[in-house]
């Protein structure tokens, strides 16, 4: 299994991505949009936020686990940035190389956030 993983600065087009791919022939089992809802933007800010212990946040949890924040990896640098500044996390399970390439060209036309030149 291949993981594809689109971050967006903005819900719309996170929403619209993810619809588009169920829409091409993804399950919403393979297709995950986190959080799957619009949120109010954070400050952004170098100390990290007391966490609460609600089904919100322990999904968080996992998506920011998911995501690399706190792994020191280069990986987990950069989707750990975007995930702690509360962008919108679109997250793909393909099953093959045609797939994820698939996925890929789809969320492209949603423009995603380039967290590389962002960094």
């Amino acid at each position: 299994m291949i993981t594809v993983v689109g971050i967006f600065d903005k819900f719309a087009p996170a929403q619209s991505a993810r619809n588009e791919l169920v829409a091409s022939g993804f399950t919403w089992r393979q297709v995950q949009l986190s959080p799957d809802h619009e949120t109010t933007p954070r400050a952004q800010t170098a100390h990290r936020q007391a966490d609460d212990q609600s089904v919100g946040a322990t999904m968080g949890n996992l998506v920011r686990g998911l995501l690399g924040v706190g792994n020191r990896s280069a990986h987990g640098d950069l989707y750990g940035v975007a995930a702690r500044h509360g962008d919108y996390a679109l997250i793909v399970d393909a099953g093959d190389e045609q797939q994820s390439g698939r996925a890929e060209d789809i969320m492209r036309r949603f423009q995603p956030v380039d967290i590389v030149r962002r960094t």
